[in-house]
């Protein structure tokens, strides 16, 4: 088995993790209301790893439409998670960020065969990321105002705001380097597919930390 398969599948493997926790926590009554907002991203997370497995990894299927799909589903789940940890504030930023994602995702549903997929969603990807990185900050200078903790790491929320932090990072790289890699498919893309499938493998593991936290509340 090559590598990149190897790494492919335990990142899949990871990917059913957070869920069962999740689930454990919450029968148990252990998780807090903000962690609980996490709900819809951990299930997409299972979705996706389910998805990965049968349908590209399995039966090989062309996986462009559900990596369209995927992105508006992660953007919604992220959305719902960060508006509802702000409790409606910063509602103008809310929304102007998801009627910009939503007006580009539609545009670019008219350009769907005239460019390369790889790099329209890459600009979905772009959107996607300034957001995180936008609430992101606010989180922070929120918690440095009205810092209860003597440790970040007290914070479930820091683990899930770190995972987020790596696994966008390899998103603005895509953007970044999207005219190398749609010119280079055979050789770069297969680099950076390494590169994000770690970063997804990270992002995971730290929302897992995050999860398994509250239990020691």
């Amino acid at each position: 088995m090559r590598p990149v398969y190897l790494i492919a599948l335990i990142s899949l493997f990871i990917g059913f993790i957070p869920i069962v926790l999740f689930l454990i926590r919450k029968q148990k009554k252990r998780l807090s209301i903000q962690t609980l907002y996490l709900e819809p991203y951990v299930w997409l997370i299972l979705i996706s790893s389910v998805y990965e497995l049968i349908c590209t990894l399995i039966f090989k299927l062309n996986s462009d439409v559900w990596f369209r799909t995927y992105l508006l589903l992660e953007f919604m789940a992220l959305f719902y998670f960060f508006f509802n940890v702000f409790k409606n504030r910063y509602r103008f930023l809310f929304y102007f960020f998801g009627a910009v994602f939503l007006l580009t995702f539609i545009g670019l549903l008219y350009v769907w065969n005239d460019w390369n997929n790889l790099k329209t969603d890459s600009y979905l990807s772009l959107i996607e990321a300034i957001f995180v990185y936008t609430f992101v900050i606010l989180w922070f200078k929120d918690v440095f105002l009205n810092l209860t903790e003597q440790y970040l790491w007290n914070f479930p929320l820091f683990y899930f705001i770190s995972g987020f932090i790596f696994y966008f990072s390899g998103t603005l790289f895509l953007f970044l380097m999207g005219d190398l890699i749609y010119e280079s498919p055979e050789v770069i893309f297969e680099d950076f597919w390494v590169f994000n499938i770690i970063l997804n493998i990270i992002k995971n593991i730290f929302l897992m930390i995050g999860i398994w936290k509250e239990q020691k509340k």
